[in-house]
């Protein structure tokens, strides 16, 4: 008799240690719940140290290449849309070439006139100087160089822990461009190569791209994202006019 209730008791422990295991297992094998990330997430952790270093290696201009407007599902290739930018603005869009300096005066947004552009501002058009959709490859970038480093059309920029990414601080004066004054740089598109040799190794255009929100009345939100593409300098070579030098680039 002893023998029958050690052996009844046994099969009760197995039958709920049974039950409890089938539990887990159900749990484990659950199909995965969709889930909307919460938009202050940011996931992977971005290595500051590398994109700063990046972003800022000497001998490379950054040029725009395309700005496009997001809303809701719709995107469209704004660059040259004087509905939504005047001619002026449109021409300094293309006039500059940019540079994320991180000196003593601060981490600077450096705007250095294209002279290609520039003489041609009575004629302008989207393939001057080099931006916008220009065949990959060589190209000639003439420059300014003897520019301020500050000054009201310069902007500023920083590393955003909670975004993960650099921050942009631009200017908004009524001649420029950019249309709202805080931007960041598209965690997809983050500066890769260190040097021109790591660029012509890669054979390919190097892009990084800064995204605007602003609020719009009559559409809600809006998404300007603005697309710059890296020219690497080849060589210098002086000019006879003042603080006036030619690049032939990588672009």
């Amino acid at each position: 008799m002893k023998n029958v209730r050690h052996l009844i008791a046994c099969c009760l422990v197995g039958t709920v240690l049974g039950i409890v295991a089938c539990k887990k297992k159900e749990v484990t094998v659950q199909e995965p719940v969709d889930q909307v990330e919460d938009p202050g997430s940011v996931g992977t952790l971005v290595d500051s140290t590398q994109v700063i270093a990046l972003l800022t290696a000497k001998g490379r201009y950054w040029c725009l290449e395309k700005i496009t407007r997001t809303v809701g599902d719709k995107t469209e290739d704004v660059s040259e849309d004087t509905t939504l930018f005047t001619r002026i603005q449109v021409w300094y869009a293309h006039a500059n070439a940019y540079q994320f300096l991180d000196g003593s005066g601060g981490r600077t947004l450096f705007e250095s006139p294209q002279e290609s552009v520039i003489i041609k501002s009575s004629t302008y058009n989207y393939s001057d100087g080099v931006s916008g959709n220009r065949p990959y490859g060589t190209a000639e970038l003439l420059i300014r160089e003897g520019f301020i480093y500050f000054g009201p059309f310069h902007g500023k920029w920083n590393w955003d822990a909670e975004k993960q990414t650099v921050s942009v601080q631009l200017p908004t004066e009524p001649d420029l461009l950019w249309k709202a004054a805080k931007g960041y740089l598209d965690r997809d598109m983050l500066p890769k190569y260190k040097s021109l040799a790591e660029a012509q190794d890669a054979a390919k255009p190097e892009r990084i791209r800064i995204v605007m929100e602003e609020k719009e009345e009559a559409q809600g939100k809006v998404t300007y994202a603005y697309t710059l593409r890296a020219a690497w300098i080849i060589r210098r070579e002086a000019s006879p006019r003042r603080e006036l030098s030619k690049y032939i680039v990588f672009y």
